[in-house]
This record gives structure tokens, C-alpha cells and sequence, in this order.
């Protein structure tokens, strides 16, 4: 799923593949991605977690990007967004090679895999690299969502994150959930 490397090599990937029988009730609040005042879709968060959302979504500008951590832990990142530009899926993987020496430097994809995120069949992109000097798994899905948009999901974290956070990350995942369009 995730393009970054998280933990050891087969953690994150193993995270990802609980995803799909994960049941998302181990999350507690439900927060929507909306961006020019359309919601796109939903994820459950884990209790202790924090959220933050930033970006402006809007056609030419930042994507909006809902990020989250563990709280007080800044050894993992997880993230989420939808941005304008890509119109299907081989956009969006070209968009994800764009912006990913911005997130992880050193970057290499160890293993693309087929699965799940949420509902939506994903395409997951596993690797390492460094962050600020330090090293880093990474993993990357990218989804199509209803009419010409994806979905991106980045995770970063340091060697360990996957092994001590490995269930909330496949709760996470697994709860994402498309907004019916009204």
C-alpha cells in the first residue's frame, strides 16, 4: 500500500494486508475529507491519535491533506489526500512520484502489491528511504474514487512504527468509507 518504509520490510506490508479483515470499530471518531465543499470520503481514527488538516483543495492550489500520529509520537505519519490535478489512476501514480522526495529522500520501492483500501481496490507501493537523515519505511495506495479523482494514502515511519502501531494502521485503513454522492 503505503510508498514509505515503515517498519522492518514485511511489517507495513502485513499492516496493510490485516486492512482488509480489520473490523473498524477499533477506531472511535470518524473524520470526513471534504475539499471544495464536496466530501469525498471518511476514516476512522484510533483513539490517542491526532489529526490535522491543511491544504486548500482547490483547483491550482495545495491539495488538502488530512495527516495523523499517534499522540506525542511523531515516529509515524499517516496521510491522506485527494488532489484536483490527477484525473485517474496513472495520473495519480505520476503525481505520487512527483511530491514523493518531499516526503522521503533517498527513496527506493522495494514492492507493489494489489489490496484494498477500505472498499476500493488499491494499488500499495512499499520501500525505505531517509527522512531528515534518519531512515524510514514508506507505503503508498493510491485509489480510484467515483468520477475522476484518487485517493492517496502515504505512511511514513521510522524503523519500528509498523511493529507498535501495525493494528491501528490496518483500522485505519481498512475503515475508509466513499461518501455516496447525494
Amino acid at each position: 500500500m503505503p510508498i514509505l518504509k515503515i517498519i522492518r520490510p514485511g511489517l507495513l506490508a502485513l499492516a496493510v494486508s490485516m486492512a482488509a479483515v480489520v473490523p473498524s470499530a477499533m477506531a472511535d471518531v470518524r473524520v470526513t475529507y471534504e475539499t471544495g465543499g464536496t466530501t469525498l470520503f471518511s476514516i476512522a481514527v484510533p483513539d490517542g491519535w491526532v489529526v490535522a488538516a491543511g491544504g486548500s483543495g482547490e483547483q491550482g492550489g495545495p491539495p488538502r491533506i488530512l495527516g495523523m500520529n499517534p499522540e506525542g509520537d511523531l515516529s509515524l505519519w499517516v496521510g491522506f489526500l485527494s488532489p484536483a490535478e490527477p484525473q485517474n489512476l496513472e495520473e495519480a501514480e505520476a503525481y505520487v512520484k512527483d511530491m514523493g522526495q518531499s516526503l522521503v529522500s533517498e527513496s527506493h520501492v522495494d514492492r507493489v502489491d494489489d489490496n484494498v483500501l477500505g472498499t476500493l481496490p488499491a494499488r500499495f507501493y512499499f520501500g525505505s528511504g531517509t527522512r531528515q537523515g534518519a531512515p524510514v519505511d514508506f507505503g503508498v495506495a493510491i485509489a480510484a474514487l467515483p468520477g475522476p479523482r484518487a485517493v492517496i494514502t502515504v505512511i511514513v515511519g521510522e524503523y519500528d512504527a509498523g511493529e507498535v502501531y501495525g493494528d491501528e494502521i490496518a483500522a485505519i485503513l481498512a475503515s475508509l468509507q466513499v461518501e455516496e454522492a447525494p
